[in-house]
């Protein structure tokens, strides 16, 4: 078999990173994050504006086609999660922005890396300190008509 280089336009050239499954293509340019479904190749799957420039962006090493970023100057961790639909034509990207427990010392992420075994672990760099830090679980609020409401916690 002959490996075969794929070439396409991009408008973002750094922080490249592909996931686990090899789908999904990330990548960056200032303030924006693109993805792109190596399946269709001609316009990004999502197109993500932040309110500054992208500083790492990485997928997650488990298999769970979790996107995170950090953006200059900001405590926040950012996550696109991918949730995969059984014909895997439309998948749905969720994204969640997480308050890392450094947003009390007021400094910024400068850096993070995922944990190679737990899906929702990383370290995050932020001034001169590592954090460890854990995903928390999603918490879904449903609406029952004519009835009360309720959290889950998934």
């Amino acid at each position: 078999s002959i490996n075969a280089a794929i070439s396409f336009p991009t408008k973002a050239p750094f922080n490249l990173c592909c996931d686990t499954s090899e789908r999904y293509l990330a990548a960056s340019i200032d303030k924006t994050v693109y993805v792109y479904d190596m399946r269709t190749l001609e316009k990004p799957v999502i197109v993500r504006e932040e309110h500054e420039p992208i500083v790492e962006l990485a997928w997650s090493r488990t298999g769970s086609s979790q996107l995170g970023y950090c953006i200059r100057d900001s405590p926040k961790f950012l996550v696109l999660s991918v949730s995969n639909d059984n014909n895997r034509e439309n998948d749905t990207f969720v994204r969640r922005i997480l308050q890392c427990p450094i947003q009390r010392h007021r400094i910024g992420l400068a850096s993070f890396d995922w944990n190679y075994f737990d899906e929702n672990r990383l370290v995050l760099l932020g001034g001169k300190e590592y954090f460890d830090y854990v995903i928390p679980s999603k918490s879904n609020i449903v609406f029952y008509f004519n009835h009360f409401s309720s959290i889950n916690h998934m």
